[in-house]
Order: C-alpha cells, then structure tokens, then sequence
C-alpha cells in the first residue's frame, strides 16, 4: 500500500484552505458587526456643540441626547444624558428638584468617566485655561424654573436658571442656563454669560 507524503500532503493542504476561508469569514463577519455598532452608536449619540458659523461670537451651548428621564415624585427628576465631543463619549445626570437641606433646586451628578471627559470638553469649549481632570460627584445650584413644570417634566420642556453659590463669596458665584426637552429628548446646558464659564467649571470639578 502506498504510503509517500502525496496523499497526506493534499488533505493538510485541503484543511488548511478550509480554516484560512472560514477564520476569514469569521473576521468578515466581525467587521460587519463593527461596521453596523458603529453606526448604531453614530445614530444614538450626537455632537454636544454644533456652533453657527454664521455667529461670529457664539455661546458655547451644550445639548446632550436624554438617556432617561425618571420622575419619582411630582418634585423631582432625574435626567441622565450623553454625547459625543472629539469622537468621545460624554454624559452626566441632573436631578430637577434636587434637595440641599432645606433648598431645592438642580444638581449635576456624575456617572464616571463620561462625566470627567463632558467636564473637559465643556472647560474647552468655555476655553478655560485650568487643567481640569474629573466631575465631583454631586454639585448642587439653586434654581428659578422659567418655564414649564417638574409635574409636567416627562412630557412637556421645562426651562430652568441656575445659581451656583449663590449665598457664597462673589468670587465662586456662577449662572447657567439647563434646559429639559423630553419630546425633542434633548438636556440643553446653555451659557447665562461668559464671564461665569470659569466658575462654572470650577463648580462642576473636583
């Protein structure tokens, strides 16, 4: 009986081909699922800022898309958002009729390292100089709804002020614009006035 390398050679080489096709089937496959997660991710997320460039001077005006929006009483609410700065996921949450002793008002909270990179991306944007590298857990600021209801929050926009420190020095005090859209799913953060962007990040960093 013949028993030269002949046969033998040519069914090595046969299974060979057969595992090059199908682990290059299975990196074909991968690609596409990367392709399509990546699309996915593209949909479900958008820029923070997106300035006109017909504005010679624009607001460094964050909107970030409403993961959820949870309402456990009447009083209060809690949004959690997110979006994309330089290909980066951001996002942080803000709790709409946050208590703080015996005031209510709004309270930005973070939710990791989405939040420390949102809080960088907004010290750039605010062209802040100070080196800043993470969001403190909970900042608080007394609030005046200017329109809309937390009653209504799930369903309706309410339009919010802010004030940070506002019974502290002059020197930390600080206005900001928060904005809650549900039907647009949009948490608007918009600027009161330039001279507060760096309290402001101060008030937000650790």
């Amino acid at each position: 009986m013949p028993c030269g390398p002949g046969p033998l050679s040519g069914r090595g080489s046969h299974f060979h081909s057969l595992e090059v096709t199908l682990v290059s089937a299975r990196v074909f496959v991968a690609m596409i699922i990367a392709a399509l997660s990546g699309l996915a991710f593209a949909q479900d997320v958008t820029e923070i800022y997106r300035p006109d460039p017909k504005d010679k001077d624009p607001w460094a005006d964050v909107a970030l898309r409403i993961d959820s929006l949870i309402c456990s009483t009447q009083a209060q609410c809690t949004v959690r958002a997110r979006g994309v700065h330089h290909g980066e996921s951001v996002g942080l949450e803000v709790v709409v009729g946050a208590v703080d002793g015996q005031r209510r008002g709004v309270s930005y909270r973070s939710i990791g390292k989405d939040s420390d990179r949102f809080l960088r991306a907004l010290a750039e944007l605010y062209k802040v100089p100070e080196r800043v590298s993470a969001m403190k857990g909970a900042t608080f600021a007394d609030a005046v709804v200017l329109s809309g209801s937390v009653a209504t929050m799930q369903s309706q926009r309410i339009d919010i002020k802010v004030f940070f420190y506002a019974d502290g020095p002059e020197s930390k005090y600080a206005e900001l614009y928060t904005n809650v859209d549900p039907v647009r799913r949009v948490l608007e953060i918009h600027e009161k006035d330039p001279d507060y962007r760096k309290n402001v990040i101060k008030a937000f960093a650790k």
